[in-house]
């Protein structure tokens, strides 16, 4: 037994009422450089995350530095190409070990900012979000600089899976 995270958009709203939107491999496919999505939670293997903490210090502290990888086809959150800029994807790809693949969670009341580690650029201040405003199931997450906006917040949810 495992646990697993759900990792679920923090203020999502949908037809004017609050939805729970989760971070989802489309499809439960296995392809490297598939773009991440939110879609409605439905606690499915391809919404499930498992968090890796690794021994990388960070400036927000030591061991607050993880690879966050897939329930499904077990590759990692890659920030792709390793570029630090608005609008890069937020893709599944294999594990290379890469500083683009680390993430570290930042408190923000009750909510996260999942900030990128390194990457070129420094990926200092850019965070994953949601494109404002399309806030539906199937739209694909990316890097931008952190605005403090609902649409960059997210919620650990822990899950036990078998």
């Amino acid at each position: 037994m495992s646990i697993r995270y759900a990792i679920r958009a923090g203020q999502t709203v949908r037809a004017g009422r609050q939805v729970s939107m989760v971070m989802d491999v489309p499809h439960s496919l296995q392809d490297e450089d598939l773009q991440i999505q939110i879609w409605e939670d439905h606690v499915t293997q391809n919404q499930l995350w498992l968090l890796e903490r690794t021994d990388v210090p960070t400036a927000n502290g030591p061991g607050n530095c993880y690879k966050i990888r897939s329930a499904v086809p077990g590759l990692v959150l890659d920030c792709e190409g390793g570029v630090s800029r608005n609008g890069t994807r937020i893709i599944q790809y294999r594990d290379t070990g890469n500083d683009n693949q680390l993430w570290s969670l930042v408190s923000t009341g009750g909510v996260f900012k999942i900030m990128g580690f390194r990457g070129q650029g420094g990926g200092q201040g850019f965070v994953i979000d949601v494109p404002s405003p399309n806030l539906a199931s199937g739209t694909g997450i990316q890097l931008w600089q952190s605005d403090n906006g609902r649409q960059q917040h997210w919620q650990i949810i822990a899950s036990v899976v078998d």
